[in-house]
């Protein structure tokens, strides 16, 4: 639990250096052995605004703001939710990426 704690204060990513949440977060309300982990909501959810295109420094951002899994399984939910609209945004925005990879992807889900 120590070092859960300690990890959390020390993140290996670099922090946002805005106020402003552009993704969602997990996050303890106080530190304390006993404090669950919260999810938090971006500011674009709460206003009611579309879902910005995931780059790579919005993803990155999203990996430094969930370094651990809340306990509730809606924000676990909520969390991989993000997860998948995060890694296609990234994958898709690749220049090499072609209509014939969704294609394979729509055919494994039928």
């Amino acid at each position: 639990m120590e070092t859960r704690l300690a990890a959390a204060r020390h993140s290996k990513l670099p922090e946002p250096a805005h106020d402003v949440r552009r993704t969602i977060s997990v996050a303890a309300r106080r530190i304390s052995h006993f404090s669950p982990l919260r999810v938090q909501l971006p500011d674009w959810v709460i206003q009611g605004t579309p879902r910005p295109p995931y780059d790579a420094d919005l993803a990155r951002e999203l990996l430094s703001n969930t370094g651990e899994f809340p306990r509730s399984r809606s924000g676990m939910l909520a969390v991989l939710h993000e997860y998948r609209y995060a890694l296609h945004d990234v994958l898709t925005s690749d220049p090499g990426h072609t209509d014939q990879a969704d294609m394979r992807a729509a055919a494994c889900r039928q």
